[in-house]
């Protein structure tokens, strides 16, 4: 991975204080997580940055301007940002080694699945067979994908694995759901599509809790009457 080109046209480019740490924490984001792009909101960047937001726009106007990154239109963390000489810059493969019996645990991490929750997951991911790890994250990623998550993606994270482990982990949804770009239509009609997640979703929470699919799909549907709003369907989440 080399990084050279990139800092030149920074050092080029005459950045402001505030544009050099815009850039900086842009870089963080990705390269500093072996990755080329990452979506992030300016309530993230101002945290990184300790700018505040009318500060921040400008100069992550700058670092765009200078053509170190460049932003696009992200549905849930407002833009994602890609590094520019992208094709000098190749991450690896995100490797874990598991000490315990000298194995190696490889994950080609999905771009859906952000820093943070690799950075929570990737302990517990390490413990599992490379296979069982990546249908993991595979998972994770065509529920980020599809917003059929009621929790958090770490939580629900947690569950896969804790499925993958007692091997009850249902990987139907991978069979039914090929990896695709996460904007590329999608082949199925949308009310099969539902069902197949919705269906995965509560298989795996019972499996969890152990509880009966009946069960959990009863406490859903109770608490969806209980709620102070109309109820959607969990595939809008």
């Amino acid at each position: 991975m080399s990084l050279v080109p990139l800092l030149d046209k920074a050092l080029a480019a005459d950045l402001s204080k505030s544009e050099w740490r815009a850039f900086a924490a842009l870089l963080r984001q990705t390269v500093g997580f072996n990755k080329i792009s990452d979506a992030l909101t300016f309530g993230r960047l101002a945290q990184l940055t300790g700018l505040r937001k009318d500060h921040l726009k400008p100069a992550v106007q700058g670092v765009l301007k200078a053509g170190l990154f460049s932003q696009s239109a992200h549905p849930d963390y407002e833009f994602m940002y890609t590094v520019a000489h992208a094709e000098s810059i190749k991450p690896k493969d995100v490797t874990h080694t598991n000490e315990g019996n000298n194995t190696k645990t490889e994950i080609n991490y999905p771009k859906e699945i952000d820093h943070e929750t690799q950075q929570a997951l990737s302990p517990a991911l390490a413990k599992l067979r490379s296979s069982a790890a990546q249908d993991v994250c595979d998972l994770l990623a065509l529920a980020i994908r599809n917003r059929s998550i009621q929790t958090t993606p770490v939580r629900f994270g947690f569950a896969l694995i804790s499925a993958a482990k007692n091997g009850t982990l249902d990987k139907t949804a991978l069979r039914s759901n090929p990896q695709q770009p996460a904007q590329a239509p999608n082949p199925q009609p949308k009310a099969v599509n539902k069902q197949i997640d919705d269906d995965f979703f509560y298989r795996n929470l019972a499996k969890i809790q152990g509880k009966t699919l009946e069960t959990i799909k009863a406490e859903f549907a109770n608490a969806h009457k209980k709620a102070t709003v109309p109820p959607v369907a969990l595939s809008n989440y």
